[in-house]
């Protein structure tokens, strides 16, 4: 087999797995969605029953049922549910 043949092959094969991770970035999107439409309509039911919008105390506990749910590094798991409480919380008090 020719080395542009290899290379050819190689290149089709990273093309397919840089697809696939594309349609998996999109369910990940598509996900964060789902989950921020859920987080308004919480804070508008708590709004509506004057709750208060927002407790740290929550938020860690979720954050520590999430961390070792998966075998992704523990780190980069609680930064990302960070990010992820934080734009909660914004979308809640809008």
């Amino acid at each position: 087999m020719s080395i542009y043949l290899e290379v050819k092959m190689v290149d089709e094969k990273i093309n397919e797995m840089h697809a696939k991770l594309d349609e998996i970035d999109l369910e990940i999107l598509d996900l964060l969605e789902k989950r921020m439409e859920m987080s308004k309509k919480l804070g508008n039911y708590k709004k509506s029953r004057g709750f208060f919008l927002g407790t740290k105390l929550r938020s860690e506990e979720a954050m520590q049922a999430r961390i070792g749910k998966s075998d992704l590094n523990p780190k980069f798991v609680r930064e990302l549910f960070e990010v992820i409480f934080k734009e909660s919380e914004r979308v809640q008090k809008e």
